[in-house]
């Protein structure tokens, strides 16, 4: 079991920091398309 885990866990470690690169990259761009809808939304 332990074997089981460790594996398990260095696949989700390797998954996360795949899925971590594409998402920071969505989320900038999400964060700056979001603060271009408020500023936008605010000022009308």
């Amino acid at each position: 079991m332990r074997v089981v885990t460790t594996t398990t866990n260095t696949a989700r470690r390797a998954t996360m920091r795949r899925a971590s690169t594409m998402t920071t990259t969505r989320a900038t761009r999400v964060t700056m398309v979001r603060r271009a809808t408020m500023a936008t939304r605010v000022p009308m």
